[in-house]
């Protein structure tokens, strides 16, 4: 035990380093529950149980929301596993030697120190599991209720602590199987005893049980995208994945280990090569209890269920999408380290007395060495690798404590990808930065108190930062360095000089890229709280769909976050293409606006595919997305601000998968067009009004660029009421066109 309490605390504040995104969102969540916002579990970060964050509360309260304070609980925690090993090892086998030996080989393991200090709720889920197993072996073996009580409480406790908790019951059901088939004439002793434990369990699970039931996708959402099957994985097949998996399986224990350096020490095996053959004897001597025909009944179940402890803990690192993954196998760890001790004990039991002596001197020097090399390996190995940095997020402290330190004179815009970053968000909580996608969105601050602006992007955003400065011009980039001497952040300055001014802020625009710089100034307001200073008009190559460029400005801080809706409406003001959302591409809401700032929006009001060529009118709008209802402009009723009109070409064919027509029809018509279906009103049609209809069409051969279609609207007795004629491009091969034609009923037009 006093090893095991060096080791765990021994460099804690420093090993591993870092600050974990993980870790980050644990502290988050244990932060709210400080503040009382009590959970049975937590969504975030792909979800996650609840018992070891109320366990972090006192760390947290005491040290902050810290990494320290989370690898200190669980560095406490993983000392509770050293007796827990220890007692259970000697009960199973009746040995004091065997219970050192394995419980030593858990104080010096590099696995089992690995997750002790990591500050992660799978150093819970070990404890927990271990004293299920161990009161359901109670149990089995003598009949007690109390016991399967006990296991079941402990079976429900660990499901309030990680996923891989969920496979303890399919080994409870194997193990009770294996014993009402050895030994029938009790059958439903062992069956009732496994309702009793499951029973117990779903009582004690039920208010997590409720959550589920409530929220399914959270239950199966991890499991999805950690699995084989996940979409984001490689994708060999599922015989492919478990071919795979197996090898790398057996790869684990003493060739090739867990890659990750969240982890491990990528690469490196479970087991040090010293260790690894006494790693094999105590495994076939466990197969050999199994399977050996003068095994007592005892021997062989105590053998079983070590096989099945280990076989299910595997499970979730065999069905996974990242294997050997040693956080998932981590429940496997008590009985695996009875495999060596188990064969260390039976070299010093059956060695010749004469030999007793030199034998257990060179297994205690196997201990030495085998420590001595895990040692090493985690104080010495671990830090010294490179790729440790990235690994524990120790570039986005960096960031986060250069981003707090510039936020006294500069306003900061950090790219999504960073902003959301957990380590970033909990680093940052009290510092103000702000955060767009910046594909078709531009925020510029107001320079009036002085600040610069500094627009801050990840290594693998070079386009975006490129893109920007072209779209500014004002501005300088450059790289910012962390300690390990690489670039750790692009970064784009605009001087305070170049922002826009709080009077007349469209002039400093005037030197900016042509994104940045409206082609018309306007001065309209809605409900005195959004301006809208200028617009752009941005023709496409096709002459089809135009851009619209916005510049928004706030007068004071929002409380609302109101939509933006840019309309393209035809003559007939019908309105024939859209884009609504917030700014940033929905990213940066106007409850995030600062006073003067001025956001540059693009949007694009994609026509309809049957919208004809001609003139539309461009309109702009905000509403309020919860009501629906719009901001008045100006103070007037009207809510709509006119842009301005642009000519759209005709529709030159888009893919057919894009086409739905609400009728699907298959009539030839002439040699080169198909038409494949249309769209009717809706509702009936009265005389003396009009309505409009759509037709799709395809290419059905070759011949002429375009074809004239005349439409006859007729009634019931085949009198024409009204007609319509246009041309229509013939579509590319596998594209198709949708013409749109409006008819005028008259008004001695017959019903029918």
């Amino acid at each position: 035990m006093l090893v095991a309490v060096v080791l765990r605390f021994y460099r804690l504040d420093e090993l591993p380093p870092g600050f974990y995104f993980d870790q980050a969102f644990n502290a988050f969540d244990v932060l709210r529950l400080l503040q009382g916002q009590f959970a049975i579990f937590f969504p975030a970060n792909t979800g996650e149980e609840p018992l070891f964050f109320y366990l972090l509360m006192p760390a947290v309260a005491v040290f902050g929301p810290s990494a320290f304070a989370l690898k200190v609980t669980s560095a406490v925690v993983s000392l509770f596993t050293i007796p827990l090993i220890y007692l259970f090892s000697k009960y199973l086998y009746n040995s004091t030697r065997i219970a050192l030996i394995a419980t030593l080989l858990t104080v010096v393991s590099f696995w089992h120190l690995y997750f002790s200090r990591l500050g992660l709720r799978i150093i819970l889920v070990l404890a927990f599991t271990l004293i299920t197993y161990w009161y359901f072996w109670r149990a089995l073996n003598g009949r007690r209720w109390r016991d399967y009580f006990m296991a079941g409480f402990f079976l429900a406790l660990s499901l309030y602590t990680y996923p891989t908790a969920r496979l303890v019951p399919f080994a409870l059901i194997i193990l009770t199987a294996w014993f009402a088939l050895q030994d029938r004439a009790r059958f439903w002793d062992y069956a009732r005893g496994l309702v009793l434990c499951g029973v117990t369990s779903i009582v004690f699970l039920l208010p997590l049980e409720i959550y589920f039931i409530l929220n399914p996708e959270q239950f199966f959402s991890h499991l999805f995208q950690v699995s084989v099957v996940s979409p984001d994985s490689p994708n060999p097949g599922f015989g492919g994945y478990v071919l795979q998996n197996t090898v790398k399986m057996a790869e684990m224990w003493f060739i090739q280990g867990d890659m990750s350096a969240i982890r491990n020490l990528p690469g490196r095996p479970l087991f040090d090569p010293v260790l690894a053959v006494f790693l094999v004897l105590g495994f076939g001597m466990v197969i050999a209890a199994l399977v050996r025909p003068r095994s007592s009944f005892f021997e062989r179940s105590r053998a079983f269920l070590l096989v099945v402890w280990i076989g299910v803990s595997l499970l979730a690192t065999w069905l996974s999408d990242e294997a050997p993954n040693f956080l998932r196998a981590f429940p496997a760890l008590p009985a695996v380290m009875l495999m060596p001790a188990l064969a260390m004990d039976a070299i010093a039991r059956y060695t010749p007395t004469k030999l007793r002596a030199a034998a257990v001197v060179t297994l205690a020097g196997v201990l030495v060495v085998s420590s001595f090399i895990n040692l090493r390996d985690y104080f010495v190995s671990l830090p010294a690798y490179p790729g440790l940095y990235y690994a524990f997020e120790e570039d986005k402290i960096e960031l986060s404590n250069w981003m707090n330190r510039k936020a006294a004179d500069s306003r900061i815009y950090l790219a999504p990808l960073w902003y959301q970053h957990g380590t970033i968000s909990l680093l940052t909580r009290n510092t103000p930065l702000a955060s767009f996608d910046s594909r078709n969105t531009v925020v510029l601050p107001s320079g009036a108190d002085g600040k610069d602006a500094l627009y801050l992007f990840p290594l693998e955003q070079e386009k975006r930062i490129s893109t920007l400065g072209e779209r500014l011009g004002v501005g300088a980039r450059r790289d910012l360095v962390g300690a390990n001497g690489a670039k750790l952040v692009l970064v784009y300055r605009v001087p305070a000089r170049n922002l826009p001014a709080r009077e007349n802020p469209l002039a400093n625009l005037e030197q900016m890229g042509a994104f940045a710089r409206p082609q018309q100034a306007v001065n309209r307001t809605w409900e005195n709280q959004i301006e809208l200073l200028g617009y752009t008009v941005e023709a496409s190559a096709q002459g089809r769909n135009p851009g619209v460029i916005l510049f928004l400005r706030v007068r004071q801080p929002l409380a609302q976050d109101y939509t933006f809706s840019v309309k393209a409406r035809d003559a007939q003001q019908r309105v024939r293409g859209q884009e609504d959302k917030f700014a940033g591409d929905n990213s940066y809401p106007t409850t995030q606006w600062l006073t003067d700032e001025i956001i540059v929006e693009r949007f694009y009001p994609t026509l309809e595919p049957c919208a004809p060529g001609g003139e539309y009118t461009l309109t702009a709008e905000a509403y309020n997305p919860s009501t629906g209802k719009s901001l008045a402009v100006d103070g007037q009723t009207d809510n709509v601000i006119v842009l301005g009109a642009h000519r759209v070409g005709a529709p030159l064919g888009v893919s057919l998968d894009d086409l739905e027509p609400a009728i699907e029809t298959d009539v030839q018509a002439g040699k080169n067009l198909k038409l494949f279906g249309m769209d009717l009103p809706q509702e009936p049609v009265r005389a003396g009004s009009s309505f409009a209809t759509a037709l799709y069409w395809e290419r059905a051969g070759d011949g002429a660029a375009r074809e004239t279609l005349d439409l006859t609207l007729m009634d019931s007795a085949g009198k024409e009421i009204a007609r319509a004629q246009q041309e229509a491009p013939i579509p590319a091969q596998g594209r198709g066109v949708c013409t749109a034609f409006d008819f005028e009923i008259p008004q001695d037009a017959a019903s029918g």
